[in-house]
């Protein structure tokens, strides 16, 4: 018998719950719900990869051993194929492989060939995001660059700017 009336009481419980939530839902203004709603469901989209979505490949010129590991760490979790080219003739030949392909192109400022590798991947893949990287950088930098440009690029109305950043620290 105790067992029926712990059932009955949860169900009142759950109940009650689910009119108060109601309740608070009416009195809140919809352009709040609205504005709480997209905002979780963006965070939510933030950490699992869109299923059926094929992404583009990465090809990253730097010599810097922080650089690709912030490239890789940053895109591979959302699905993108991250080409670690250590020259500029191999980046070039990356490029040309499969250049509908290529969605970002990642050169170190201070690589060999660094000007003529971002102007070749203007030519080969047009669509590609060019990003340069300048100045002394810690991954969490790169990171943030990386993510800022790739978001950027993804907008219509900005995308096939050279993005590039100097970050300074000495």
């Amino acid at each position: 018998m105790a067992r029926k009336s712990e059932r009955v009481a949860d169900w009142s419980v759950l109940l009650i719950l689910l009119m108060v939530i109601s309740v608070a839902a009416g009195f809140t203004p919809r352009e709040r719900i609205d504005w709480s709603v997209r905002r979780i469901s963006g965070a939510v989209a933030l950490f699992r990869p869109a299923r059926g979505v094929e992404r583009s490949d990465v090809i990253i010129l730097s010599r810097e051993a922080n650089d690709r590991f912030a490239v890789g760490a940053t895109l591979e979790p959302r699905g993108y194929v991250i080409h670690h080219a250590p020259t500029a003739e191999q980046a070039i030949a990356e490029m040309r492989r499969q250049p509908s392909r290529i969605g970002m192109v990642i050169v170190d400022e201070s690589a060999p060939g660094a000007r003529g590798t971002l102007l070749a991947a203007r030519k080969i893949c047009p669509e590609a995001c060019p990003v340069l990287l300048k100045g002394h950088r810690e991954p969490a930098q790169v990171a943030s660059i990386v993510a800022g440009a790739l978001d950027r690029h993804l907008t219509p109305s900005r995308s096939n700017e050279l993005h590039q950043e100097a970050l300074l620290h000495k």
